[in-house]
């Protein structure tokens, strides 16, 4: 599968306005944590893809559930479009042990944020409020590699109505914003 993906700083309370005045619905509200991985030669983050162990709690019901995924090289130098491989683990510590075991250690810092999902038609719109950094807006699809150009293409039309610029974007992920920032402060 691909994740198609666009990412801009954005104030949540004009962004949630935005997004429900566009035709969006809110749906669900989570807590993530990510705990990324590499080798000691760095080789996952010089490739430019990611190893990571997701943990997502659900506030409202108490519920939470752990993902480890893989995402590889991105697709353009213009979005966050890359393809992506996940799958749910019962037993998130022990998975850490066997990536520990085969020589992949923890990435600091962990990336927590709190997630805000919201949805219309196949867009998943996610207002995220990261620890350290601040307030971000998400739009993505999930496609295949055959209609991932169309659903960039849908995602740029749908920044545009939202009333964003897309050279506002930015194609950093997380970690390495704060990552950058806590070097900054050294």
């Amino acid at each position: 599968m691909i994740e198609v993906e666009i990412k801009i700083p954005a104030d949540p309370d004009e962004a949630e306005k935005r997004l429900t005045d566009n035709g969006f619905s809110r749906d669900t509200r989570l807590i993530e944590t990510d705990i990324y991985f590499d080798n000691a030669a760095g080789n996952i983050r010089k490739n430019d893809t990611a190893l990571r162990i997701r943990t997502v709690e659900y506030p409202d019901s108490g519920l939470s559930e752990a993902y480890l995924t893989f995402k590889g090289n991105r697709c353009d130098n213009v979005s966050m479009t890359r393809p992506e491989y996940e799958s749910s683990i019962d037993r998130p510590e022990e998975v850490r042990h066997i990536l520990k075991s085969l020589g992949y250690e923890p990435v600091k810092p962990v990336v927590i944020k709190e997630r805000t999902i919201y949805i219309k038609g196949s867009i998943s719109a996610c207002l995220d409020r990261v620890e350290g950094l601040g307030d971000f807006l998400e739009l993505e699809i999930i496609t295949d590699t055959n209609t991932k150009d169309a659903a960039l293409a849908q995602l740029w039309d749908e920044l545009e109505v939202l009333g964003y610029d897309r050279a506002d974007t930015t194609t950093v992920s997380y970690l390495s914003m704060l990552q950058s920032f806590i070097a900054d402060r050294t």
